[in-house]
């Protein structure tokens, strides 16, 4: 259920999380993803940075820090983002228009996606001597309805980003399934979103997904929630036992009469199931 996100005004008591999720791939497809987050809930609170890298080489790393530090700070058109427990210092520069939806909302709270950045140019020092550029993308969402309370079955995402376009997808499963999609900042309505790609709409293009890498194929016990102290006790077992399956892969976006787009997507499948 898609509706305006000034229906209803919460108030930040009981559950709130706000996620950053920050990427960039390089063109030789070397590629990093950050989060940063804040958790409140019951008089918990929980800060958390993590960074997963990627080459073709040493295959997918992930490290985390509990340690307080900043989210990113948007500044308009630039994202910056210091995490120095984890080596990590970052610029996303806007490429294409922002975005903004209220996914769901009821009485109890609401989710906010605010893609800031479907598309980036992106400068990121990683441990002092690794310097990464390339094309990327940052979002932020916040809820405040816990996320194993909302009619969610599985969730697909995924971006796409090349010298000329920018699209973002996202796919709701459940009794009020949804898709989402956005070509360089506009909706495009009746879109498909499958393993293999994305239709856009009735425009006649279509991206296809190919060569794709493994960053990341487990529950979320085990991957994204391990580090976190506790958490068994607090979080019902289905968002635990959440299967998380992300992927790197080339991008081709097929325009017709020989016009199309080429660049690296991000994109993955949590399955609550």
């Amino acid at each position: 259920m898609t509706v305006p996100a000034s229906r209803l005004s919460h108030r930040r008591k009981g559950f709130f999380l706000s996620k950053w999720y920050l990427d960039c791939v390089a063109t030789n497809g070397e590629a990093f993803i950050g989060y940063s987050a804040r958790l409140r809930w019951h008089g918990f609170s929980l800060r958390y940075s993590s960074s997963l890298t990627y080459d073709s080489v040493r295959g997918a790393h992930t490290r985390t820090s509990l340690l307080s530090a900043n989210p990113p700070t948007n500044e308009g058109h630039v994202i910056r983002w210091e995490v120095p427990q984890l080596g990590i210092s970052g610029s996303w520069r806007r490429l294409s228009p922002p975005v903004e939806r209220t996914l769901y909302e009821d009485a109890a709270g609401r989710v906010l996606w605010s893609c800031f950045q479907p598309g980036s140019n992106v400068d990121v020092h990683l441990d002092g001597d690794h310097h990464l550029t390339g094309l990327g993308y940052a979002e932020r969402i916040e809820l405040t309805v816990e996320p194993w309370n909302l009619p969610l079955d599985e969730l697909r995402w995924g971006r796409f980003v090349s010298s000329t376009d920018a699209i973002v997808w996202l796919g709701w499963g459940g009794p009020e399934a949804f898709n989402l999609v956005f070509h360089n900042g506009a909706e495009v309505r009746d879109s498909v979103i499958t393993d293999s790609g994305v239709t856009i709409g009735h425009s006649g293009k279509r991206l296809m997904l190919s060569e794709s890498a493994t960053l990341r194929h487990e529950p979320l016990i085990t991957g994204a929630l391990s580090k976190i102290p506790g958490i068994e006790s607090i979080v019902p077992e289905k968002t635990l036992h959440a299967t998380e399956a992300k992927w790197r892969s080339w991008g081709r976006l097929e325009c017709g009469e020989g016009s199309n787009a080429t660049g690296w997507s991000i994109h993955e499948i949590v399955k609550f199931k």
